[in-house]
């Protein structure tokens, strides 16, 4: 595979599913985006660029390696080595980041002929000083310094993106001054062929008045099939008397995509009163 390939590389990583595009660093070395997504046809080729920034004083020499994710997180039938079926990192398995240094690397993949839904790999690199110190070399024989980035591989023309939201339970703790926290606890499940990151508030609204809100921020996301309980509270929430309605807002995001749902409970004034 040929590449214009300078004696510096840029590598992309991250460390769980937080699909949360960004810059990860650790111990001076610094890796972005955090997320990779490509969309492409069954057969298709495309190109990812991966970056990483040395800003320590020593040369970091770095072992790259990849694993189906869906099969080592999640124990699913199948090879974890079939990642490089359709991604290729070329000769680049081990190669030095040299001190202050920063540069990139374009990766090859190509859709399986017979593609549906995803693959995902979770691309793992290892680094250490190339002249380690003694103290350096200590360290390394009981912790070795590793972060993984995700490439996600979505079939383009065959993504279903689709969840079911559940709301659970909400419960208004009362304090004084008439004021309540309330807590939202909802279940998600990934119904679809790609995976989710959920996004979205939780409300407390009188009829088509909004009292409060708060962004649930980044949670974890899920893959095909997994479910996961949730749960935000709503900080010191001022009720008088009355009914109320507390609503989750959630857009599922997947592949530049979107789906919005929405559930809906109601709160009456007892609970918070008690």
């Amino acid at each position: 595979m040929a590449r214009n390939f300078r004696p510096f590389i840029f590598a992309v990583f991250t460390l769980c599913l937080n699909l949360v595009p960004g810059i990860l660093e650790a111990s001076g070395v610094s890796f972005g985006p955090g997320i990779t997504e490509l969309l492409l046809r069954p057969g298709e080729k495309g190109a990812t660029v991966f970056h990483v920034l040395n800003e320590t004083d020593q040369d970091m020499r770095i072992n790259v390696e990849a694993v189906n994710w869906l099969v080592r997180h999640l124990q699913r039938e199948g090879r974890i080595d079939d990642v490089y079926e359709w991604m290729d990192l070329g000769n680049y398995r081990e190669f030095t980041v040299p001190k202050h240094s920063r540069g990139k690397l374009s990766v090859d993949v190509k859709a399986p002929d017979s593609f549906e839904g995803e693959r995902i790999a979770q691309v793992f690199f290892q680094y250490s000083p190339v002249e380690a110190t003694t103290e350096q070399a200590a360290a390394e024989k009981q912790v070795s310094s590793r972060i993984g980035l995700l490439v996600c591989l979505g079939a383009k023309g065959k993504e279903k993106l689709y969840a079911d939201l559940a709301l659970d339970a909400v419960k208004a703790a009362a304090l004084e001054d008439g004021k309540a926290d309330v807590s939202f606890s909802y279940t998600i499940k990934n119904l679809g062929n790609i995976h989710i990151s959920p996004r979205g508030f939780v409300r407390i609204k009188k009829g088509k008045d909004t009292l409060s809100e708060m962004e649930i921020g980044v949670v974890q996301g899920l893959y095909t099939n997994e479910k996961r309980a949730y749960r935000t509270v709503l900080k010191a929430v001022s009720l008088p008397s009355g009914e109320y309605d507390a609503e989750v807002d959630i857009k599922m995001i997947s592949y530049g995509m979107e789906k919005r749902m929405q559930k809906t409970q109601k709160i009456p004034i007892s609970e918070v009163a008690e």
